[in-house]
């Protein structure tokens, strides 16, 4: 009884919704219906939502998926609905309504009784009457459905229940992020249930091997910058991994706003790390956050720097609206940063300028207010697009990194005799660049001879280290450098070269006079081990 105690205390947050309001959850829609003409007679509320693993606690990695579907006659307290299942590991073992928001594991609040006519459906028992409390915790967003088989039997499949005007925001907190970022073994999950209509707010961070947190904000400011405390989480007596914000939590319009535009994050302090160990920016929807380190390496030519650079750009995908700040290391007589057009490889015009901050020399922004137009978003979504950094020793640029947004690989390759098979001698070498679409398979590579001006031609082949295979995609040499080669517009992998390639099972071959089948070789790492 304490521990149920416990988690109503915990879940009786938020302020009730207007009655007669329309529903809907995070990827579905529902509506209300009202058949009494009586206006003082509330309407029926019915909500939609899905079920799946990754919104289980902690999250189940399954092929199984869900769907419930409720209506609540506010006037009553009757509840119905069902729940309905497809691909679970096994046979339904129980199914269940639960209390808790988003993130945390709760006890139940109905259990649902197994149809006579599917037994992947499941129903709210005939006759439910929620009371007053429960009602205000159904349309509160503090209930979910979880799915329980054998092979999990704290459930598999997961659905919280969100009203209209509610919405679920999950953050990953890890020490990359920190700003300067912070080594460590520790890494947190964060979920956030907010009302739009009242501003409220219900936090919850569970994290992983941190023993000695010693507190837990969310604080103010965009990635790359520190910023104020907007509202602090309690550390659970119980349960030391476990922060959440107090009752009755919520944000003002400003933070809610700022939330909104992608600038709020969680901050885990620690007494290793008193000013952090653990952040995660929370990023609302339509928002996209990208990290991106800059280098002399990615140069076009290669430039050899002690300098380096870290970027964060937040985008809004619909309006275009762009933040991006940049903190380099080693590099105080930076001159300019610019955000230009151009895939790995190649070098290409400026889109936008980043301003220098008048306090600090190793901080660069975009100016308040910038937006990116429809073709520069494209050049953003496709991995063509990369700041550069320009120093009065490199003024075309001493170091920069290219922007890769989620669905784009980006593989750098060097080519080198020794890889070929049988391996040849040769003074030559070359760098490759692949950006690669791993949904459509879309290809654009960008290849640099060194000593090799009498190429004859180069290909993506397929085959693994060590072995010899068929062409994939043929390059074209530049007609204006003989050192350039590049793949043809519109280039792009079929299914089967695409998982070749992911894998590392592809590589570039450059073929000269002296050389016909291949003076310099080079295997293209699978995804996620190249930049």
């Amino acid at each position: 009884m304490q521990k149920e105690k416990m988690f109503f205390n915990l879940y009786k947050r938020a302020n009730l919704l207007a009655l007669g309001a329309a529903v809907t959850l995070l990827s579905a829609c529902g509506g209300g219906s009202n058949d009494n003409d009586d206006d003082n007679v509330a309407a029926n509320i019915t909500i939609e939502s899905s079920l799946s693993g990754s919104q289980h606690v902690p999250a189940i990695q399954s092929a199984a998926a869900g769907t419930s579907r409720f209506t609540l006659n506010p006037n009553t307290g009757e509840l119905s609905g069902s729940v309905t299942s497809t691909n679970l590991s096994g046979p339904i073992t129980a199914a269940h309504l639960h209390i808790g928001f988003a993130g945390i594991a709760g006890p139940v609040l109905i259990g649902f009784e197994q149809s006579v006519d599917d037994a992947n459906v499941y129903n709210i028992p005939e006759g439910s009457i929620l009371t007053a409390d429960q009602m205000s915790i159904f349309r509160n967003a503090q209930t979910y459905v979880n799915i329980h088989t054998d092979a999990n039997p704290a459930g598999e499949i997961r659905g919280q229940v969100l009203p209209e005007g509610f919405r679920i925001l999950s953050t990953t907190l890890e020490g990359a992020q920190e700003n300067p970022p912070v080594v460590s073994a520790g890494s947190a999950t964060a979920f956030a249930t907010i009302n739009d209509s009242t501003g409220s707010i219900a936090a919850n961070v569970r994290s992983t091997n941190i023993d000695d947190a010693t507190m837990l904000h969310i604080h103010s400011a965009f990635a790359g910058l520190n910023g104020p405390v907007a509202l602090g989480l309690n550390q659970d007596v119980a349960d030391p991994a476990l922060w959440t914000t107090a009752e009755d939590s919520s944000l003002t319009e400003e933070q809610l706003a700022q939330l909104d535009a992608g600038g709020t994050y969680y901050n885990l302090h620690t007494s290793a790390n008193p000013s952090g160990e653990l952040r995660g920016q929370i990023v609302p929807a339509d928002t996209i956050l990208l990290r991106t380190e800059l280098e002399g390496q990615q140069e076009n030519p290669p430039i050899v720097s002690a300098g380096s650079a870290i970027a964060y750009s937040t985008i809004n995908t619909v309006s275009g609206t762009i933040v991006a700040n940049v903190r380099s290391t080693n590099l105080d007589d930076a001159t300019m940063v610019h955000i230009h057009n151009g895939f790995a490889g190649t070098n290409g015009p400026v889109f936008l300028g980043l301003e220098q901050n008048a306090d600090d020399n190793t901080l660069w922004a975009t100016p308040s207010g910038s937006t990116l137009n429809a073709e520069s978003l494209e050049f953003i979504n496709t991995g063509a697009s990369y700041f550069n950094l320009h120093t009065p020793t490199n003024p075309s640029g001493e170091v920069r990194g290219q922007i890769i947004p989620t669905g784009i690989t980006l593989a750098r390759t060097e080519l080198e005799g020794a890889q070929q098979n049988p391996p040849v001698v040769s003074a030559g070498s070359a760098t490759a660049y692949t950006t690669v679409n791993t949904t459509s398979g879309d290809v654009v590579a960008n290849v640099k001879s060194v000593n090799l001006n009498d190429a004859t031609a180069l290909h993506i082949h397929m085959a693994a280290v060590g072995a010899n295979g068929p062409v994939a995609v043929g390059l074209e040499q530049s007609a204006t450098d003989v050192t350039q080669w590049s793949t043809p517009e519109n280039a792009s992998f079929t299914a089967e070269q695409l998982a070749l390639f992911l894998s590392g099972d592809t590589y570039f071959n450059l073929h000269t006079p002296a050389n016909p089948s291949g003076e310099v070789r080079g295997q293209n790492a699978a995804a996620g081990t190249s930049k």
